[in-house]
């Protein structure tokens, strides 16, 4: 079953993340809490909506643009990253109530099907019809996720994953260097859930265009 916002909070505050010991060379697991309002404000682009009825969702997809550039290759002899990179992020709500008509604090969506032409092969999106959804609500409806940048990869997706809480299949992932203590510690050793600040601000969007309830 997808998770709630609300657990998402809590297990990021009671993050534990794994560390090396300067003294002794030894792992040691350390509390270190996450705070979603502590995430830097990014750029959101254009929202892509799809509402399906037939199973309740309602699924958000943004390009979401990082605050800087990730790396400094200069000092390598490699090319410089002049430009943030941006992270096509997605946030599915499940358990929608749809009706034809409207109602109290109801949402418009378009319903659309792909249609290809017979004469020229062109796939168009044709309008099915207009439904109406309640206002979305991370207290009332859980969400799954989907990131593509390497904070959500290696730090979120195992164990959104494991709650079936990720979108789609997620990326097969091969560690380069061995586990500890000889390698790089693990990025989230008891696999707590959470989501990273691409989702985050792309839930601020949902909100400020208000298809998300305030939180």
């Amino acid at each position: 079953m997808p998770v709630k916002l609300k657990q998402l909070k809590s297990d990021m505050l009671g993050f534990i993340s794994q560390v090396r010991d300067k003294k002794t060379k030894k792992m040691k697991l350390v509390r270190t809490p996450i705070r979603l309002d502590e995430y830097p404000s990014l750029f959101v682009g254009k929202l892509e909506k799809t509402a399906s009825p037939g199973v309740k969702t309602v699924t958000y997809t943004a390009k979401v643009k990082s605050e800087k550039p990730p790396i400094d290759r200069a000092a390598t002899g490699t090319k410089l990253q002049t430009s943030a990179q941006e992270y096509i992020t997605t946030i599915r709500f499940h358990d929608v109530r749809f009706e034809d008509t409207e109602f109290t604090n109801s949402i418009e969506a378009s319903i659309f099907s792909n249609v290809k032409d017979k004469k020229t092969g062109e796939v168009k999106k044709v309008l099915d019809g207009v439904f109406y959804h309640e206002k979305l609500s991370v207290d009332k409806h859980a969400v799954s996720l989907k990131g593509l940048c390497t904070d959500f990869r290696h730090r979120w997706e195992t164990p959104l994953k494991a709650a079936n809480a990720v979108i789609g299949q997620p990326r097969k992932y091969n560690r380069l260097t061995p586990p500890p203590p000889v390698g790089r510690p693990f990025r989230n050793p008891k696999n707590k859930l959470g989501m990273c600040k691409h989702v985050w601000n792309l839930l601020l969007e949902l909100r400020e265009k208000g298809e998300v309830s305030e939180f």
